[in-house]
């Protein structure tokens, strides 16, 4: 927490009351670090007595004292014979005087008597702004009259007589004495006209001072400046009572008091220095604006030459459903705690659920509740539909992680003015645009920064070699806030990968396999969570549909949610795809396909005997259209061609004449999906997968290299309004 060093001044003190009676004279004492101040003594009267109250007017200027800092207020009373007497007395820190609950509460001294009870009572009233303290002052200050100025004629007068009084007094030695003494009191008033001019100056230099600092509001805001213009408001409050004691002296006290003169001097001499030292600040701070200004366009330029071509919406990302994949998700959330250097791979066959994993995990990270920042440096998704292009890999990273932290900015926008982004290498792109300014910024390691890298798998493989050699390696040890998370299918090449990291006695990479039976187990449960919650929505439309709980009573006395559950061998996408094949048709007939089908050896084999099902129930469940099936080869060959495809486009390839592509898009409801932007594309990696495989999809299967597939990817690439990238960077 924060020190409270706020500005404090003390502008008067009543006595509100006393229970003394026998005293005459009192005075107050108050002192507080290195500052003390005694209040002349005045004639007290009980109010009982009188209605006049008795009160100070310390101005006293406590400065930035410390709240901690004890002050301590003492009342006397003033004796002539006997010496003072201490009436009441208080400690207390200084912040608990001057706290807002207080402002209009008593400050009770207390006496000397055991046990200690309240003798005085004390209303304090202060200030904790200096620049009201200081305009108030300022504005009550008169400004000081020349009290010597009618004595100018005389001085001016003897002057002019002197070299005739010379003369007389050369020969007269009474007279030469008597103005040796005259000489003496007018060098006397001289110095003192002199001394009057200087407060004069001192006034009109305190009054320019305080009129253009008012004026700086702009450079007042600035931290740099703030020192500077407290010493400027502690000097004026003490110039003003300076000149104020000036003015309450006669000419006789103030002629006693010679050194009114060198004080004068001294406070115009500090006046001068404040001033100076502002211009000087001033001129520093507007060097140090334009070479931040200039940082600021180098940061800027950088990021613009590292940014992607273009980010899509987070909210398209798929999220575990709350509850489910918990073990998994605290074995990351542990890892990202404990690493110290390395990178964690998760891996698993299409359809375990990593990719929602990775947007759960980043979801997480990227919640900022406590002030601090975001934990996720960078999240990139690859797709094989949308955005396979590794070649920015490093260049994204850098470019999100310039968005996160001002300091990393700076650092990464030194690296590309001075290296330039022409190094082709990505082992050497990691280190000079990642590992070499990271390791210049001093960040908090205990609040890790999280890169995650998801579905590798789906890029040109023949390009993953170098790459998965780099992110194998992670941000090493030297970067303990660095986290690396690699999420894709176990291909040949991370395979590779793998093997080599876990031959190398100090390699630090960490692979959480979900196909490892630890984690299949794991699943079972949440599978049948999620089914359960999928259910409960289908159940809803078919009360609304039907009217009665038919649908949902059926289910339930076949159990279906366990047992579809124990059927997905830990597929996530064999859950979504089992219920969106009924949400679509929510009837007994598909629920029993379900349930009947023969029991799957493995996660393969539970994948094709689902997509299967669910192609020949829409086969089966229309007997009368004897075309379904070419027209659901035709949709699914485009969509294996295609990168991107609208309804309109499918229209224009597979129906001109007819344009029914949303008829037979709503048939295939459960196998592929539309997304908000219109985009139609397979439900799900695994489902490409299955189509390519003549074993598997048997009379689904569509050959790439056949002469109408060939024929098909010509028109659409062929169509004008055909778009064939968009970006997986979020």
């Amino acid at each position: 927490m924060a020190e409270d060093t706020r500005f404090r001044f003390i502008e008067d003190v009543e006595l509100q009351w006393l229970l003394f009676t026998d005293v005459a004279r009192i005075y107050l004492t108050v002192a507080a670090g290195d500052v003390s101040h005694t209040t002349n003594p005045v004639k007290y009267r009980a109010y009982f007595h009188s209605e006049s109250k008795t009160i100070w007017s310390p101005q006293l200027n406590l400065g930035h004292l410390d709240a901690s800092t004890t002050v301590t207020l003492k009342l006397y009373s003033s004796r002539k014979i006997l010496g003072r007497k201490l009436l009441g007395s208080a400690q207390l820190p200084v912040g608990d005087m001057f706290a807002p609950n207080q402002k209009d509460e008593p400050l009770l001294l207390l006496g000397r008597a055991s046990p200690a009870v309240p003798t005085v009572s004390l209303k304090i009233v202060y200030s904790s702004d200096p620049q009201e303290v200081v305009r108030d002052l300022v504005n009550n200050v008169s400004r000081p009259k020349a009290p010597l100025a009618k004595y100018s004629k005389i001085l001016d007068g003897v002057v002019a007589i002197k070299e005739t009084i010379d003369l007389v007094t050369e020969f007269n030695p009474v007279a030469k004495m008597a103005w040796v003494i005259i000489s003496m009191g007018v060098d006397i008033l001289r110095k003192q006209k002199d001394a009057d001019e200087l407060i004069v100056e001192l006034y009109e230099t305190m009054l320019l001072s305080h009129k253009e600092a008012s004026g700086d509001e702009f450079l007042k805001c600035l931290v740099v400046f703030r020192p500077i213009y407290d010493s400027l408001l502690d000097h004026t409050i003490a110039c003003a009572q300076f000149i104020e004691n000036c003015a309450k002296k006669n000419l006789i006290n103030r002629i006693a008091k010679g050194h009114f003169t060198k004080e004068s001097k001294k406070m115009q001499e500090r006046f001068h220095e404040i001033d100076e030292k502002l211009a000087w600040s001033v001129t520093k701070g507007s060097y140090k604006l334009i070479a931040d200004q200039d940082k600021l366009t180098q940061i800027k330029e950088a990021k613009d030459s590292l940014k992607p071509s273009s980010i899509p919406d987070p909210e398209l990302l798929n999220f575990c459903l709350d509850g489910t994949r918990e073990q998994v998700l605290k074995s990351m959330e542990d890892w990202i705690l404990k690493c110290n250097g390395g990178s964690l791979w998760c891996t698993g066959m299409a359809g375990m659920g990593k990719s929602s994993l990775m947007a759960t995990l980043c979801k997480r990270l990227g919640v900022n509740s406590d002030g601090n920042r975001s934990q996720l440096g960078c999240f990139i998704r690859y797709d094989r539909k949308t955005y396979t292009d590794t070649s920015q890999l490093v260049s994204t990273i850098a470019y999100s992680l310039c968005v996160l932290d001002e300091g990393i900015a700076g650092a990464i926008s030194e690296a590309v003015r001075i290296r330039g982004l022409s190094v082709s290498e990505t082992q050497d792109k990691f280190r000079i645009l990642l590992r070499e300014p990271l390791a210049s910024v001093q960040l908090d390691k205990r609040r890790p920064i999280v890169i995650i890298v998801d579905g590798l798998d789906e890029c040109d493989v023949t390009k993953l070699e170098d790459i998965l050699k780099v992110l194998a390696e992670g941000f090493g040890p030297n970067l303990p806030f660095m986290r690396l998370i690699v999420s894709c299918r176990p291909i040949d090449c991370v395979s590779r990968t793998l093997l080599r990291a876990r031959a190398q006695s100090n390699s630090k990479l960490v692979n959480i396999c979900l196909d490892d039976k630890l984690y299949r187990d794991q699943a079972v449960d949440d599978i049948q969570l999620y089914i359960r919650h999928r259910f409960s929505e289908i159940y809803s439309f078919t009360r609304l549909r039907d009217g009665t709980d038919e649908f949902r009573n059926l289910c339930e006395s076949l159990q279906a949610a366990e047992k579809l559950s124990c059927r997905a061998e830990g597929l996530f996408i064999w859950a979504a795809t089992v219920c969106k094949f009924l949400a679509i048709y929510p009837f007994e007939s598909r629920i029993q396909q379900l349930l009947e089908a023969v029991a799957p050896k493995n996660a393969l084999h539970a994948m094709t005997s689902l997509y299967l099902t669910a192609l020949r129930a829409v086969v089966s469940e229309d007997p009368q259209d004897t075309d379904i099936t070419s027209y659901i080869r035709a949709v699914l060959g485009a969509l294996i061609v295609a990168t991107v495809i609208t309804v309109e486009i499918l229209n224009d390839l597979v129906f001109p004449n007819d344009r029914s592509a949303n008829l037979i898009l709503a048939k295939l409801g459960s196998v592929v999906h539309t997304n908000q932007q219109g985009y139609i594309h397979l439900v799900h990696q695994s489902f490409y997968d299955f189509l390519k495989d003549r074993d598997r999809c048997e009379e689904w299967y569509i050959d790439p290299a056949s002469e109408e597939q060939r024929d098909l990817e010509e028109r659409i690439n062929s169509l004008p309004h055909y778009n064939t990238r968009s970006s997986g960077v979020f």
